[in-house]
C-alpha cells in the first residue's frame, strides 16, 4: 500500500513542475526577445543606413537594394545588400554578418564582390563595404 502512495506523490509533484514551470524560471522576457526586437528595429532602419553610402560606377549612382536581412543564430545575423545598374544587373553585392554583443548589433564580418569585368571594382567594393560596416555599426550604437 505504501509502496503505490509514494508513486502518486511522486506523480502529483512531477505534474505540478511540468504545469507550474520550475522555480528557476524567472518571469522577466528571455535575453532572445530583446535580442529580436533590437533585430527588427535595426532592420527597420536599414534602407536609411545603407542610403547614406552613396555607390557610384561610371559616374552612375546606384540605388541599393536589401535582398535579405536574417537572424542566423540567437545572437547572429546576415544582411546582403545589392547595387543594381540601371539594368537591373547586380553590380555589386555585399554580404554582412552581425553579432549582438553587449546590448547592441554590431557588424562581425564581410565580403563584397563585383559583377564587372575589372579587378579595380573588386577593390572599389571593398571600400564600399567597410563604408557600409561603419554605417551599420553607427546607427546600432545610437
Amino acid at each position: 500500500m505504501n509502496d503505490c502512495r509514494g508513486w502518486s506523490v511522486f506523480l502529483v509533484l512531477t505534474c505540478a513542475l511540468i504545469f507550474l514551470g520550475s522555480p528557476g524560471q524567472s518571469a522577466q522576457p528571455e535575453k532572445g526577445d530583446v535580442v529580436g526586437k533590437k533585430f527588427e528595429a535595426l532592420k527597420a532602419n536599414l534602407p536609411k543606413i545603407i542610403e547614406k553610402v552613396k555607390v557610384k560606377l561610371f559616374g552612375q549612382e546606384l540605388k541599393p537594394k536589401i535582398e535579405f536581412a536574417r537572424r542566423v543564430s540567437s545572437d547572429g545575423a546576415k544582411i546582403t545588400v545589392i547595387y543594381p545598374d540601371k539594368e537591373g544587373y547586380d553590380v555589386f553585392q555585399f554580404l554582412i554578418n552581425l553579432r549582438f554583443f553587449e546590448g547592441r548589433w554590431t557588424t562581425a564580418a564581410g565580403d563584397s564582390s563585383s559583377s564587372t569585368l575589372f579587378d579595380s571594382q573588386n577593390v572599389v567594393s571593398k571600400y564600399y563595404l567597410h563604408h557600409l560596416m561603419r554605417a551599420i555599426d553607427k546607427a546600432s550604437g545610437e
